[in-house]
């Protein structure tokens, strides 16, 4: 493993909260993969704001109920303060497992004076607009945070920052300059809004034999069997192109009776799909989760492979098996 770490920022996370597992698997292929504890914080005090937001659009509504009375007798709003409580938990539970040694957590009060002095001159990650107040507060914080951490803790050569704030990016070079004066060592700050770019970056090159891989274990047969290698290639080619790119996460694990029962059913309810050009296929799994559209005709392709399959117990095993890997990997306890 290279002597380079990887670390990213709140903004990052949160855009792509439905992916980061794969991406820090990637990552780590390569690199170390790191979290400054400011970025843990910074997610939760999101999340519990968004929460209360939520909270209190309901007491509004209530408040504004003829039923109001009935309503305030089961809204206890001590409540909320547990439900915040819980959410942190539940958060760090994450992390915990996610990074486990590798968060990094910086007593702030090693840069204190430094913070004033950024925040006076609006140095940044500080937006140095006249309205801008103290925008750039938390940037700066976690800037300086890699500072203290490369100077103290890391043995490191370099350390990218994937990060999707402008604070960083507007001022990339001013800052990459100024931290190799300070630490002696390589700051690279990442614009985290495509995840292409991010990857070739980093040099993660994810092979082709690698995407045929994730199949390999479900089709054991492969090297010997013509049909089965065929079968394997269509089911590879069909699952990337309803797959592919897809921004969505499920919080019910798949199994392969609910999979084929989805298959099963599929068939049947395709001449309701005349006049329609996606169809969200969580919904039919009865999936709790957000959307997961597909192209209607990449679909009928999926019903038509599997048709194929059934005509073989062992492929149509595989099928299912194979179906259930790829909805799993959207499979998450990612508690922001």
């Amino acid at each position: 493993m290279n002597n380079i770490e990887v670390t990213f920022d709140t903004n990052f996370m949160i855009k792509y909260k439905n992916d980061i597992h794969g991406i820090i698997k990637d990552i780590r292929k390569k690199y170390k993969a790191i979290i400054f504890n400011i970025v843990i914080e910074e997610i939760k005090g999101q999340k519990i704001r968004t929460t209360e937001k939520e909270y209190r659009c309901i007491l509004d509504k209530i408040n504004g109920s003829k039923a109001k009375n009935d309503w305030l007798k089961i809204i206890d709003n001590t409540k909320i303060l547990k439900v915040f409580a819980e959410q942190e938990k539940s958060l760090d539970d994450w992390m915990d497992r996610t990074f486990n040694k590798d968060k990094i957590s910086i007593d702030m009060k090693n840069f204190i004076s430094q913070l004033l002095e950024r925040s006076k001159y609006k140095k940044p990650p500080f937006n140095d607009a006249e309205d801008a107040s103290d925008k750039g507060f938390k940037d700066t914080l976690l800037y300086l945070s890699i500072i203290e951490y490369i100077n103290t803790s890391s043995t490191c050569e370099k350390i990218f920052l994937i990060t999707c704030d402008k604070g960083f990016l507007n001022k990339k070079n001013e800052l990459e300059s100024e931290f190799f004066k300070i630490t002696n060592k390589q700051l690279n700050i990442i614009d985290g809004e495509d995840k292409i770019k991010i990857y070739n970056i980093l040099e993660i090159i994810l092979e082709e034999d690698e995407i045929k891989n994730e199949t390999n274990d479900v089709f054991p047969e492969i090297n010997k069997n013509d049909d089965i290698e065929k079968a394997r290639e269509n089911f590879v080619n069909i699952t990337r192109k309803i797959f592919s790119d897809k921004k969505v996460f499920i919080y019910d694990e798949m199994t392969n009776e609910k999979v084929e029962s989805f298959l099963e059913n599929l068939n049947d309810k395709m001449d309701n799909w005349i006049f329609v050009d996606t169809i969200d296929i969580l919904k039919l799994l009865d999936v709790s989760s957000g959307e997961l559209l597909v192209e209607v005709e990449d679909i009928r392709e999926l019903i038509k492979q599997y048709k194929l399959m059934v005509k073989n117990e062992s492929l149509k095993a595989a099928f299912i098996e194979g179906l259930k890997v790829k909805l799993n990997s959207y499979y998450v306890d990612l508690p922001f």
